[in-house]
């Protein structure tokens, strides 16, 4: 039962006080996970939700902060929580956990390498060494001389 707060995007509160699936909204929140599992970028998704007039609880254009929110919010796959107090399939769920579960992989593997998908050469061991005096995260670096090599 709905308690208060925003509503997630794709969601609406029905008259009996529950959550339900907004028919106009949540396929734009599956293909937004769907483009990010694909290997779009947020900045992408951000673009594709605003060009359809997908706006944020708030009623406020989407941002990267809150396609990052919708990307990890539980709700998503019916995860209800309260306080201290998780309900699997509590609500009616927009996505499958299989498809959720890709997101985090995703988004956790971009959280410790987050350039690494952007950069036209890959380095094998991007995000894998650390430096052992500060504790950052070593990057890869290449260039082109004066002869062109």
């Amino acid at each position: 039962q709905y308690n208060g707060g925003f509503i997630p995007v794709g969601y609406t509160v029905g008259k009996n006080k529950h959550y339900q699936i907004d028919e106009l909204t949540a396929p734009f929140i599956k293909e937004a996970f769907l483009m990010y599992v694909n290997g779009r970028h947020v900045k992408n998704i951000v673009e594709y939700l605003n060009d359809n007039g997908i706006r944020t609880s708030q009623k406020k254009p989407m941002t990267k902060t809150s396609v990052s929110t919708i990307l990890q919010n539980r709700r998503y796959i019916g995860e209800y929580k309260y306080r201290d107090v998780v309900v699997p399939d509590g609500i009616p769920s927009i996505i499958s956990k299989e498809l959720f579960a890709l997101a985090q992989q995703r988004l956790e593997q971009n959280r410790y390498a987050p350039s690494s998908s952007r950069s036209e050469v890959k380095y094998i061991l991007t995000g894998k060494l650390i430096c052992g005096d500060c504790g950052s995260i070593m990057a890869g670096e290449s260039g082109t001389g004066r002869t062109g090599q």
